[in-house]
């Protein structure tokens, strides 16, 4: 049978039908799109094929997600009946109204067992006396005794605490290594009027050389912009700096106004209040008193283990991830030969730092709905001296702002000419390394954080961060109506490309997405006359001041409005396409529950792409676009997203293959080019715009040549830009 009758069979109870021993290539693996490989060949088959021809890449996802129910959108006024599901050639068309409450529970596969996850390596090394004269502070000679158990999970987010090794071992903060240093390097700050010199410690001399190009490209990128002669910045500088009792002033700073210099900025708060009157150290009553337990095992990076790095250009961090507590950071940072520790993403209670505010629309969106959030958001930091962080982006398309508590930060951005070019499914390729001395032209920058500071960064920011003295940190991450280009931009590299642009997967994050457009459809759709007053107090016309931003909710008379709202309605058409875990469960081996997208996620991601389509339809009945200029006319403002949406899932395809050519890994080695066809094609097949322009599968072994005719127009995520000397106009329809 074809895909097209294997579409139709899918049993609509959602089993694993899983083929023991089955042995196809990729051929017959069209022919059955509900076998699956998982013997002892599979992991060779992942990189290409296998000496018996087996091919992981066309293992099926369809017996593992079932098609999703489509459910038609609510029109501002109309009511309707949900629709049974019906074959792919009889889908109706999704533009018709019908109701969003009551949606069908879908039927889903079984959760598997979790499974164990691999323990560190661990380096051992003689214990020295312990440190004196600190009050509760466990000393070097004893062991740190926790317990943390393989299958302790949140019920909601399905987070399981991993495994931290062999709790027995003693971890020691102390190395008998010795620690080199570099010549004395100048920091300046980012307007280059104040600089720090010092000379950087580490345990080989990589460290120095990375160092050393990155400061490079900022005196590079001060120079051109007149800076570092003190005549700039000569043209539009991304980081807006203000002092936080003007930022606290609704008169001085309202919320139009903040988050439209968001839109364009990254700001940097001044002389902020500290969380505590009395002063803060490096000390065990800071800790606990604002970061955390000081007992309590977590994971540190430890520097002092230097594995070599992988052809990426990344540092393998497996065998530098070590047991400890905030006790063995003490203790190093108090001892001469005490190791660089570095412990990230400790978690906060919500409450202990929230977003500096009238900026994070997710907070807005979860009072208005009265709802919560189902993972933590809130983190410190806590490093030691010459601590380094190579150059990542900050997972799931998140805001993030961060304030320094204890010490300093020396916190390095990358910033593009212009915002699309973070679109380009290139924008984190060859030209991009981890030290950010790269060859795309980008403008680096370079910000001193110490006490009082609070830093404020876009989403889709790739940054590099030294911790030029022992230091504690306290933040978050959060998303902004103003930032949904850049927050989509990043979803899509990071699926393709995580495993060496960010830190760590979380597809928990899509909660707050989809509660943001619940949000958004219940201010325009129930509340449509108050919102059609804020569009006519807004205007149509953007100023300086940023009275035409409807804060926390788009002014779709504004094009950047309309793309930044499309970018988050075309991320939720495609739901768990852009989730990791649907694909990580045909990692050979894999029975994690956590590694799969819970019966709760499913519903959140139906829902989800029920809202963005009632929006769409909705602005599609009160808006237009068209090209004046040079060229006039144009498709219209639904053709245009629509070609939009076809175009960022060729360009996720053909990121992928690049990707594979360059060995550079996704949120999971379980994504490929195949599997991402796979799952878009039964993503949306119930949306007849979409099955009509999507190119059809030939069949073909090889994906490539199913490809191969698409052009360098669909190597980008971004909005197409209008034809030379033309631009895009709004027209309001009603």
């Amino acid at each position: 049978m074809d895909e097209g009758e294997d579409e139709q069979d899918d049993p609509a109870n959602g089993d694993d039908k899983v083929a023991e021993d089955s042995q196809m290539d990729e051929g017959e693996d069209e022919q059955d799109d509900t076998a699956m490989e998982v013997d002892e060949e599979a992991e060779e088959s992942q990189t290409g094929d296998s000496a018996s021809g087996i091919h992981q890449d066309d293992m099926s996802i369809d017996d593992r997600y079932p098609a999703q129910q489509e459910t038609e959108p609510t029109s501002a006024k109309g009511k309707g009946k949900r629709k049974n599901p019906e074959p792919e050639e009889d889908i109706v068309d999704p533009r018709r109204s019908t109701r969003l409450s009551n949606l069908p529970p879908p039927n889903y596969p079984p959760e598997k067992e979790s499974r164990k996850r691999p323990k560190p390596v661990h380096q051992k090394h003689k214990q020295p006396p312990p440190v004196k004269g600190s009050s509760g502070v466990q000393t070097a000679s004893e062991p740190h005794k926790s317990q943390v158990g393989d299958k302790e999970v949140h019920l909601l987010g399905q987070i399981q605490q991993p495994t931290l090794g062999n709790l027995d071992e003693k971890f020691s903060p102390f190395t008998d290594r010795k620690l080199l240093h570099s010549e004395e390097l100048v920091f300046p700050d980012h307007l280059f009027k104040n600089t720090l010199k010092m000379k950087y410690k580490a345990y080989d001399t990589l460290p120095f050389q990375d160092i050393m190009n990155v400061l490079k490209m900022i005196k590079r990128t001060a120079d051109s912009d007149g800076r570092a002669v003190q005549q700039g910045p000569t043209r539009r500088f991304p980081i807006h700096e203000v002092q936080a009792k003007e930022w606290n002033s609704s008169h001085l700073y309202p919320e139009s106004r903040k988050q439209y210099l968001l839109h364009q900025n990254h700001i940097l708060i001044r002389n902020c209040e500290p969380p505590d009157q009395s002063e803060l150290g490096f000390n065990d009553s800071t800790f606990a008193e604002h970061i955390g337990d000081l007992n309590e095992m977590r994971t540190l990076h430890d520097s002092s283990v230097v594995p070599d790095r992988t052809q990426a250009g990344k540092i393998e961090p497996s065998l530098a991830h070590m047991p400890g507590t905030f006790v063995d950071i003490i203790q190093a940072a108090a001892t001469p030969n005490g190791k660089i520790l570095n412990c990230l993403d400790i978690p906060l209670s919500p409450d202990v730092f929230p977003p500096p505010r009238g900026i994070a629309t997710d907070s807005v969106a979860g009072q208005f709905l009265k709802k919560s959030f189902y993972y933590c958001k809130r983190w410190a930091l806590a490093a030691t001296s010459f601590a380094v962080h190579t150059s990542h982006v900050d997972v799931s398309g998140f805001l993030t702002y961060v304030r320094v508590l204890v010490g300093a930060k020396y916190w390095i951005i990358g910033v593009p000419k212009r915002v699309e070019d973070l679109g380009n499914t290139s924008a984190f390729g060859k030209g991009y390394q981890l030290d950010m001395s790269n060859d795309q032209d980008w403008d680096i920058y370079g910000i001193i954080l110490r006490p009082g500071d609070t830093f404020i960064m876009k989403p889709c920011t790739p940054h590099y961060v030294l911790t030029l003295e022992n230091t504690l940190c306290q933040g978050g991450h959060f998303y902004s109506s103003q930032t949904f280009l850049e927050t989509g931009f990043t979803i899509f590299h990071t699926i393709v490309a995580a495993d060496y642009l960010t830190n760590k997967p979380d597809a928990e994050s899509r909660t707050d997405i989809h509660i943001i457009l619940e949000y958004v459809r219940k201010k325009i759709i129930l509340f449509e006359p108050e919102y059609l007053a804020l569009l006519q107090k807004a205007g149509s016309q953007k100023t300086d001041s940023g009275s035409h931003v409807i804060p926390h909710l788009p002014n779709f008379s504004i094009l950047e409005d309309i793309v930044g709202f499309f970018m988050l309605h075309n991320i939720a058409l495609l739901g768990p396409v852009l989730d990791y875990r649907l694909y990580s469960e045909y990692e050979a081996g894999t029975q994690d529950i956590t590694e799969s997208i819970s019966p709760y996620q499913r519903d959140g991601y139906i829902q989800a792409k029920a809202d963005a389509l009632v929006i769409a339809e909705w602005v599609y009945s009160h808006f237009d676009i068209s090209l004046t200029g040079k060229t006039t006319g144009g498709a219209g403002l639904r053709s245009l997203m629509e070609d939009w949406v076809v175009t960022q899932c060729k360009a996720l395809i053909l990121h992928k293959l690049n990707a594979d050519s360059q060995m550079v890994k996704g949120e999971t080695e379980a994504i490929t080019p195949n599997r991402l066809r796979k799952a878009i094609e039964k993503q949306m097949a119930g949306l007849p715009w979409f099955v009509e322009k999507w190119p059809k599968w030939n069949n073909s072994k090889d994906i490539k040549s199913w490809t191969k005719d698409w052009s360098s127009d669909h190597m980008s995520y971004a909005w197409p830009s209008a034809p030379q000397d033309s631009h895009f106009v709004v027209k309001k329809l009603y």
